[in-house]
């Protein structure tokens, strides 16, 4: 049985390619945008036409929306972009985002503990995000167990107090 080259249409002899059934000259196994030889090189099909990885890449490769470089593996979709796994971050802490979990807040993407801190108050009295209900006191937020007595160190909740300065008093 004759064997036929696909790209010349003429009889092949001895030494071809055999490219996914189809068969080839090595001369005529080419990158159909550089034209460089693929015989026994990595090379990538796309509709019909074989490319050398780089052009392959070039030309339909998605570009990372953080680095701009063009990924040539795995990929992560989110808010209209395409990134390399490690580089969509959190904006605050630049820590890689796990996943497809991750906070948005005016088109920028957070973890869960920056969001937080962002979308919420912060405790006056321990630091911490304020996630319940809120104290409010001389201009600052409190959680209910850290707004103190700055003298016997009680609660003061909802009862009266006295500021002086920046302590509270009941």
């Amino acid at each position: 049985m004759a064997t036929i080259c696909l790209a010349c249409n003429e009889h092949v002899e001895n030494t071809y390619v055999n490219a996914g059934g189809k068969v080839f000259h090595v001369e005529h196994f080419k990158c159909a945008s550089c034209d460089t030889l693929l015989g026994g090189k990595n090379f990538l099909e796309k509709s019909g036409f074989h490319y050398c990885e780089d052009d392959y890449f070039k030309l339909f490769g998605k570009m990372c929306g953080t680095c701009h470089e063009i990924i040539r593996g795995e990929c992560f979709n989110a808010m209209g972009q395409t990134y390399h796994p490690e580089h969509f971050v959190c904006t605050i802490c630049a820590q890689p985002l796990p996943g497809p979990k991750f906070f948005r807040k005016d088109d920028k993407p957070y973890c869960e503990d920056d969001f937080l801190k962002l979308a919420t108050h912060s405790c006056a009295g321990c630091g911490g995000v304020i996630l319940e209900k809120i104290y409010t006191a001389m201009d600052k937020f409190w959680h209910k167990e850290c707004f103190k007595c700055g003298h016997c160190n009680r609660e003061i909740g909802a009862s009266q107090f006295a500021p002086y300065g920046d302590v509270t008093y009941h």
